[in-house]
């Protein structure tokens, strides 16, 4: 679990943070003083320090210049400094001691929580260069196509699609040269959720058209790019909801299935994009015995594109692991898989199951 010291000297503001950075499944520790935060330093490595500027005993800049430049485990930590707008002087003072960014109070959860999950994962992320260069070049790549859509949603402005069609592109290529295991392998570490679960969809949606007859390169690039860009309707889910640390409850999960309605809405106007990413997006909950949604199709009102994406779909959410579940290995998911009643296409699934066995990327 992801470590984060908070250092605030007012506890209403020590407990608000912590609070938040809780629903990305990190744990807090707390320090109401730099000294205080200084001595947790020393003693255990953090991988985000949330520093105060204006605190009594030791401020946050005196503690910063400490953590930064005297012997300690967090010399390389990202830290961000939170100020008060009367307090904006301080900021380039802070830059050049060393400080990674910073928030400025009165600050909303949202924006607290995406530099948080911002700056955890950028540590993680430099690991990516001791990679072959096309395997660290697909996971940059990805991550900045999620970046773009993700912002495109939020904006409101059009998808990029030809983003989305250049890492598919890429994805297929580290695919061929038998490269994609190291960046499943990489990709483990990551916190965005949404990131991994879409890479790695994509990455088994390719796996599985490859290993089926009658498909084209063409045909490839676009399933590739519908598993890419499959779930771009979290965009317009709360962070709370899509990084809660535990079991939805009804309400919350009643609003987790709308990014299915979403993502078909988001990809169906944007100009170009063919319409099995369109199915890719809407049909991957969709069931054959018609339990699933947001249609309840059934059998043949399913497409061999959405029946693909369902099977791989449950596939990466069962060996995925969460705050609130452990990975499932593959040899129970697909029992698993196997044991659901009329849920998934039983032939295709089969076929599934051999590739992934046949191909040792598990």
């Amino acid at each position: 679990m992801k470590q984060v010291l908070v250092v605030d000297d007012e506890e209403a503001i020590r407990y608000s943070l912590s609070k938040g950075i809780a629903f990305l499944g990190y744990q807090c520790t707390l320090a109401a003083t730099g000294r205080e935060a200084w001595l947790f330093a020393q003693r255990q490595r953090f991988d985000l320090i949330l520093l105060d500027v204006k605190m009594p005993d030791m401020g946050g800049l005196e503690a910063l210049k400490k953590i930064r430049h005297e012997d300690g485990l967090n010399h390389g930590t990202p830290v961000i400094m939170v100020t008060a707008y009367s307090q904006l002087e301080v900021v380039e003072e802070s830059i050049k001691l060393g400080a990674n960014d910073f928030l400025v109070k009165p600050f909303q959860l949202m924006n607290i929580l995406e530099r948080v999950s911002h700056w955890v994962n950028m540590g993680i992320q430099e690991r990516w260069a001791a990679l072959k260069p096309e395997q660290e070049n697909l996971l940059r790549m990805t991550v900045r196509t999620m970046d773009s859509m993700f912002r495109a949603v939020r904006e409101g402005s059009e998808l990029p699609f030809e983003q989305v069609k250049g890492a598919a592109a890429q994805l297929i290529k580290v695919m061929d040269n038998g490269n994609i295991a190291g960046v499943l392998d990489a990709v483990r570490e990551h916190d965005d959720y949404t990131f991994t679960h879409s890479l790695r969809v994509g990455i088994y949606m390719t796996m599985f058209a490859q290993s089926l007859a009658g498909f084209s390169a063409d045909d490839l690039l676009i399933i590739t790019s519908g598993g890419v860009a499959h779930d771009v309707g979290k965009a317009k889910i709360p962070l709370t909801i899509l990084n809660k640390p535990a079991a939805l409850d009804p309400d919350e999960m009643r609003l987790m299935m709308q990014h299915v309605d979403h993502s078909a809405e988001i990809l169906a106007r944007t100009p170009g994009i063919p319409y099995p990413v369109i199915d890719i997006s809407l049909m991957q909950h969709e069931r054959m015995d018609g339990s699933g949604y947001p249609l309840g199709l059934k059998n043949d009102e399913i497409d061999s594109f959405g029946r693909m994406a369902a099977i791989v779909d449950v596939y990466v959410a069962l060996t995925d692991e969460r705050v609130y579940k452990p990975s499932i290995e593959p040899d129970a998911s697909f029992k698993l898989m196997e044991n659901e009643p009329g849920g998934l296409d039983k032939s295709l699934l089969a076929d599934f199951k051999e590739a992934i066995y046949s191909s040792n990327v598990r």
